[in-house]
């Protein structure tokens, strides 16, 4: 069996038990939430086998027993480590967190559930809520980060949003309960807007830490909400930038990362700076190449949103990045391997 061929039935598989976990939810809530976290695991698994079939077993990698299936796959933990240190790919901390309540939520489901008649409703919609949290993740990563390994995928990954959408009706119940609330705080004077994430006027706002960033959480869906109001780059109406590079303006215009990146920097080089510049950086939250613009004296990223006040800069490719580059020299940054990397390439 190919590779190629293992990496679509493992795919295929994930995509099954997502299907599967959303038609449980009503039916079989505990197995929905098992489901749903195979799904999410596999997906992981699977685009460590895209890099190499050895990623997936746990120790001690033999190729016949892999194919006969006598191994032990990788833990979720160990997962997300080869990910990062030997993909070079890292889940973003955000996404990792959501996957992980899964993961938690799977080991109580397993070990300890049981819901009488009067608590059936409610954990159907904290169980509904988690999921869409969690699939806006896998969402992200699987059409963005890793797009050109799971495109051949698309149309059964759209299949799912669809699926999911049966969720949201969780959602309004617990909007109808909060409105009171939110009125009160409207009524106060903080600012209430529609999530980005759930679409309910529920998400409170407070300005963010550079001029025109709105950050804050919804009370419906419990999802952080960030964008940025600003300037179109095509015809200088107001327009918003929401966190995952989706910018939305009524002319039409819809820039790329670099068109973001020429807009929002507000460098300015001169003959005396030009080598020294690190600008355009790279954002250690989203693992974003050259992304980071510097804005108001901090360095906020195009792509995710994220404000630092800092840049560090790899011991190795003295690449600048946000975040921290600790033992960068041996083992790399988001951009390169390292010298240890560097050192085991050339041996072969």
């Amino acid at each position: 069996m190919k590779q190629s061929e293992m990496l679509g039935r493992l795919v295929e598989n994930a995509i099954g038990f997502l299907s599967h976990s959303i038609e449980a939810l009503e039916t079989a809530p505990k197995f929905s939430v098992i489901d749903f976290y195979a799904a999410v695991e596999l997906f992981l698994k699977a685009r460590l086998l895209r890099e190499h079939w050895s990623l997936v077993v746990a120790k001690n990698p033999d190729w016949e027993r892999f194919l006969a299936g006598d191994f032990v796959s990788v833990s979720f933990d160990e997962a997300c480590t080869r990910l990062d240190k030997v993909v070079r790919s890292s889940i973003p901390s955000r996404a990792r967190d959501k996957f992980d309540a899964v993961r938690l939520h799977r080991n109580k489901m397993v070990h300890f559930f049981h819901a009488g008649e009067d608590s059936q409703h409610r954990v159907i919609e904290d169980i509904a809520i988690e999921q869409l949290h969690a699939w806006y993740e896998l969402h992200q990563l699987l059409l963005q980060q890793w797009k050109e390994v799971f495109e051949p995928w698309q149309k059964e990954l759209a299949g799912i949003e669809r699926q999911l959408q049966s969720h949201k009706k969780y959602l309004a119940a617990r909007f109808d309960a909060l409105k009171p609330k939110l009125d009160e705080i409207a009524a106060g004077g903080q600012s209430v807007c529609s999530c980005t994430f759930c679409n309910f006027a529920a998400a409170v706002m407070v300005a963010g830490d550079i001029s025109g960033l709105h950050d804050g959480n919804c009370l419906v869906c419990g999802a952080a909400n960030m964008w940025l109001s600003m300037e179109c780059p095509d015809c200088g109406k107001n327009a918003i930038l929401y966190d995952g590079c989706d910018f939305s303006c009524e002319c039409g215009y819809s820039p790329d990362e670099r068109g973001l990146v020429e807009a929002l920097d507000e460098t300015v080089v001169t003959k005396d700076n030009y080598f020294d510049n690190p600008y355009p950086a790279n954002c250690g939250e989203c693992e974003g190449w050259h992304t980071v613009v510097s804005r108001e004296g901090k360095n906020f990223c195009v792509v995710c949103l994220d404000v630092a006040d800092e840049l560090s800069y790899c011991g190795f490719c003295a690449e600048a990045s946000t975040g921290s580059l600790e033992d960068s020299y041996l083992v790399g940054c988001g951009q390169c391997d390292g010298s240890a990397g560097w050192h085991a390439r050339k041996d072969d």
